[in-house]
């Protein structure tokens, strides 16, 4: 039989319970303009209208260094346009919703980009959208790889496009997630 310590149980040190409130949860909301990062968008406000601070995220792949000058330069120009333009998109909904957000373009893989700023800035959940898996790719979907990354919860909104056996559950509404929080 192993032997345990012989130590006495700690006693409780927390001293009364603080009265303030405690700070407002942070939601980081990644977009890329998709329609499945609209709903991202959506869900996200939803979920930040009881109290929560928002920021939204664009993440894009860096073009590849070997193009060259002008090249390089034209493909930067454009994926930062992408970002700017969901962002705006964003903007305008937040506005809608009367939710002030924070807004952040960040480059490398968006998967990586986004796990690193959740960690990084202590979110407590990140809203993403869900890539139609209908059609096969060779590129990983960023949703599957925020959930194994992340050490906050993430939320994968889907856009609703689809209409089958696994959309007849019951969907997670802002309402039932307050109430599970």
């Amino acid at each position: 039989m192993p032997r345990l310590p012989n130590t006495r149980p700690r006693e409780n040190t927390r001293g009364p319970t603080s009265t303030t409130a405690s700070p407002a949860p942070m939601v980081l909301i990644a977009t890329d303009g998709s329609p499945s990062s609209r709903a991202a968008v959506e869900e996200g406000l939803s979920i930040a209208q009881f109290g929560a601070r928002v920021t939204f995220v664009s993440a894009f792949r860096p073009p590849w260094g070997a193009l060259g000058e002008p090249l390089y330069q034209r493909s930067l120009a454009k994926r930062l346009a992408v970002s700017r333009d969901a962002l705006d998109e964003a903007k305008m909904a937040a506005q809608a919703f009367s939710i002030d957000a924070d807004y952040e373009i960040v480059e490398g893989k968006p998967a990586n980009a986004i796990a690193a700023m959740a960690e990084a800035r202590d979110f407590d959940l990140v809203v993403v959208g869900s890539r139609d898996l209908t059609t096969p790719t060779l590129r990983s979907s960023v949703s599957r790889s925020l959930v194994g990354r992340c050490d906050c919860a993430v939320l994968v909104a889907k856009d609703g496009r689809r209409s089958g056996p696994e959309n007849s559950a019951e969907r997670w509404t802002a309402s039932n997630l307050a109430r599970a929080c």
